[in-house]
C-alpha cells in the first residue's frame, strides 16, 4: 500500500513549551488513525501542523510523497489534505434531530 501522509520527527514549541517533540507516523492507503490523549497532549496542534495552519519548528510533513511542509493551508487544500473543525455549540436554529444530522 502507499502511504498518503508521513510526519516526520515534527516538533513545535510555544515559548517554553514543548507542545510536539519529534513525532512521526505514517497513514497508508485505506488506513484510519486515531490520536488520543488528554487536554493539553498537542493533538490539535499536529493537526495544526499536518493541516498547515502552524508551521513546526522541526520536521516535515509529506502527502503522497510530496513535502508540503512550506505550504500554506490553502496550497494543501488543493492537493487534497484538509481538516475539520468541530463545533461544540448546538445550532439554535436547527432542530435537535438536524444538529445530530450536521455531524453525519
Amino acid at each position: 500500500m502507499a502511504k498518503v501522509l508521513e510526519v516526520q520527527g515534527v516538533s513545535k514549541r510555544f515559548l517554553g513549551l514543548k507542545a510536539l517533540q519529534g513525532v512521526t507516523l505514517h497513514l497508508e492507503e485505506g488506513e484510519i488513525l486515531a490520536v488520543i490523549g488528554p487536554n493539553g497532549a498537542g493533538k490539535s496542534t499536529l493537526l495544526n501542523v499536518i493541516s498547515g495552519l502552524l508551521r513546526p519548528d522541526a520536521g516535515r510533513v509529506l502527502f503522497l510523497g510530496r513535502d508540503v511542509t512550506p505550504l500554506p493551508p490553502e496550497a494543501r487544500t488543493h492537493l487534497g489534505l484538509g481538516r475539520a473543525f468541530q463545533i461544540p455549540t448546538p445550532l439554535p436554529e436547527l432542530t435537535v434531530r438536524e444538529n445530530l444530522l450536521v455531524g453525519a
